[in-house]
């Protein structure tokens, strides 16, 4: 029985062996189809979300004037201090709101003298460095020109403001004044009018009032450098008690403010004073306007060539003439008369 099962066993497996070896022949005689490569399919990923905005430093706009332009135009090419900028910046009607202005001056210069706008040449005194100026001077005559007919409807307006509660404001006389004429012009006419101006100071205006400044010729150059000397106003019989002492103290030569302080302290002619040397440079700026003092180089001054002469003369005739002896020529006398006749006691 079980010989019989075993054998029908061993024939299915036959069976099933031919029957597989037979699917792999037909298998290999009929060819296979290569499939076309399809079209790729597209990943799908997840947009990445949008960060932050990365901020950018705000630039100043083009054409607007800062609070470091006002001052270089009030300045000018002059050796300052923080009140003379004060009074110039409210002088032109441009002073910012502040309850403490010299003291938002002194940050600015402060933070623009790391940066080399300004220089400081003394203890309180800044002026305008070279590098900055020269940039200023760019700035302005890149400004864009106005057209002829609305600088003439302008002026009138202009000219209204020029002397508001009898100040002369000199932003808008400078913007009253016709484009044409240049810097070193518009200078000239106001010194004609009593009127103290800088080149600096135009060029401010006229960025400011939107009027672009006439460009010089290249030619009118050398006789700009070459200024006539400002005759000596003040008489020596004008000048005041503290001038007087800085007359005598200078003499005939050059010396700086500090030089001066120096010289008056010796002399105990110094006033009392906290910032003694500040003091000094603002009679100083004062009197060179008068021609009591001149300006040779930055910082240093001396006294005006005629009141060194009058100073001179003064000290000459103000000191008292030796006693003179009359001796008769029919007598002889001893050196020890002659002595005792001028009032001079001889030892015995």
């Amino acid at each position: 029985m079980k010989q019989s099962l075993l054998n029908k066993l061993a024939k299915g497996l036959n069976a099933a062996s031919e029957a597989f070896a037979q699917i792999q022949k037909d298998l290999a005689a009929t060819p296979t189809e290569k499939k076309k490569p399809g079209r790729p399919k597209k990943v799908e990923t997840a947009p990445k979300k949008a960060g932050r905005p990365k901020k950018e430093a705000a630039a100043a706009p083009k054409g607007k004037v800062t609070m470091v332009d006002l001052m270089i135009g009030v300045m000018g090419s002059d050796t300052v201090s923080v009140g003379d900028i004060a009074k110039g910046l409210k002088a032109n009607g441009t002073a910012p709101d502040s309850k403490n202005l010299e003291s938002y001056i002194s940050s600015v210069l402060s933070t623009e003298v790391k940066k080399g706008t300004f220089k400081k040449v003394d203890r309180g005194q800044y002026c305008v460095s070279k590098r900055a100026a020269k940039k200023a001077a760019k700035a302005a005559a890149k400004a864009p020109k106005a057209p002829k007919a609305q600088v003439a409807a302008k002026a009138p307006k202009a000219q209204k403001a020029v002397k508001a509660g009898g100040k002369v404001n000199k932003s808008a006389w400078i913007r009253s004044q016709p484009a044409t004429l240049s810097a070193a012009e518009v200078v000239t006419k106001a010194k004609g009018e009593g009127i103290t101006l800088s080149v600096g100071q135009v060029y401010t205006a006229r960025s400011t009032g939107g009027v672009k400044a006439a460009k010089e010729p290249k030619a009118a150059a050398a006789p700009k450098a070459a200024k006539e000397p400002k005759a000596p106003k003040a008489k020596k019989g004008n000048l005041s008690p503290m001038v007087q002492a800085m007359v005598e103290v200078m003499g005939g030569s050059t010396m700086s403010a500090s030089d001066i302080a120096g010289g008056l302290k010796t002399a105990g002619k110094a006033p009392k004073s906290n910032n003694l040397d500040g003091y000094i440079s603002s009679i100083l700026s004062v009197e060179l306007d008068k021609g009591t003092f001149e300006k040779p180089s930055r910082g240093q001054y001396r006294v005006a060539k005629g009141l060194v002469t009058t100073t001179a003369a003064k000290t000459e005739a103000a000191a008292p003439a030796p006693k003179l002896v009359a001796v008769p020529e029919s007598v002889a006398v001893s050196a020890d008369d002659v002595l005792r006749e001028a009032g001079i006691s001889i030892p015995a």
